[in-house]
């Protein structure tokens, strides 16, 4: 891993342990305090503090290197690190909230339909594939796919799942790897943890020494890229080898929208009480607040979130007894 190496390397160290000890993800943290670091090592190599010069410049020399991309989430960590010296006494600029770039639209899921869904892992299922893609890819993708679909876990959290983290006795599965640093257990259907159960058998006799359920002929834990190439593909010969242009978008993600769509319709379809039910599914989606569920659920029960008699804020307080 790299290291830090401007005279501010010790505070942007600080930074991302403050992180950690609140639970934080640090890794998007790191790659923007990396530039920062390099911009800083470069222009100010005596510099002891944050200064508005130095924030002002920054943008420019990002562009001069070819990496200009991704400005807002750069300032924001930036910023975090001016408020953590502002709280331990240390005199140092703080990024204002209007000078930070506005973020982009945010991309609109996409909710596959059940004939949608059969003709997708049809196309995945397809021996065609065993001629263009690895087979040991191929093979984890085709239980990775299903096991996103069923569980509503995060594409990463599914992709880089531990063979000691699935308990097939009780068919559970425990999250560890999130970007929220908040373990949570999962639980499986029948079929899927049979599915499971079967994939780790043949990994096993493959790779005896594979610490992880999903790997490539190698026995690498394959690139995300990778998984979503194959997703495209599969996508496209569901909807008889279209163009990307000519079909819906989809993405790894949206398995997890589908998921969590479908819980919803169905406590709605039996009757049950969203007010009570929908902080089940922010602590299974592993979520820290209600609002972060609502991003995944598209098919709420028309009026519910209007309705006056259900206390929105109550549902961000611990999941009640049963």
């Amino acid at each position: 891993m790299k290291e830090f190496k401007s005279s501010l390397a010790g505070i942007f160290k600080q930074a991302l342990d403050s992180r950690l000890s609140r639970g934080q993800g640090v890794d998007y943290h790191r790659n923007a305090l990396m530039c920062f670091d390099e911009y800083c090592s470069a222009m100010f190599p005596t510099a002891t503090t944050i200064t508005d010069e130095m924030v002002f410049g920054w943008p420019e020399f990002e562009r001069s290197v070819g990496r200009d991309g991704g400005m807002r989430q750069k300032m924001m960590a930036v910023r975090d690190v001016g408020r953590i010296l502002v709280a331990t006494g240390v005199q140092s600029y703080i990024i204002p909230s209007n000078l930070i770039p506005r973020q982009g639209k945010s991309k609109i899921p996409y909710i596959m339909t059940d004939m949608e869904l059969s003709d997708f892992f049809k196309a995945l299922d397809s021996d065609q594939l065993c001629r263009r893609f690895d087979k040991t890819l191929l093979m984890s993708a085709r239980v990775l796919f299903r096991l996103l679909y069923t569980c509503g876990l995060r594409p990463g959290e599914g992709a880089q799942l531990r063979i000691r983290d699935v308990n097939k006795d009780d068919g559970t599965v425990l999250v560890s790897n999130n970007k929220t640093h908040r373990e949570r257990i999962v639980a499986l259907s029948d079929d899927m943890r049979d599915l499971l159960s079967s994939h780790i058998n043949l990994i096993r006799s493959i790779f005896p020494k594979s610490e992880y359920v999903f790997v490539d002929s190698r026995g690498n834990v394959p690139c995300i890229l990778r998984f979503r190439k194959l997703l495209q593909k599969c996508w496209r010969e569901s909807h008889g080898g279209k163009c990307d242009s000519a079909i819906p978008r989809l993405r790894l993600y949206d398995f997890r929208h589908r998921f969590a769509s479908t819980v919803m319709q169905k406590w709605n379809d039996d009757g049950k009480d969203a007010f009570r039910m929908i902080p089940y599914l922010r602590a299974y989606l592993g979520h820290c607040d209600f609002n972060s569920s609502l991003y995944y659920v598209h098919i709420l029960p028309d009026g519910i979130l209007t309705s006056k008699g259900i206390d929105w804020a109550k549902a961000n307080k611990p999941i009640p007894e049963a």
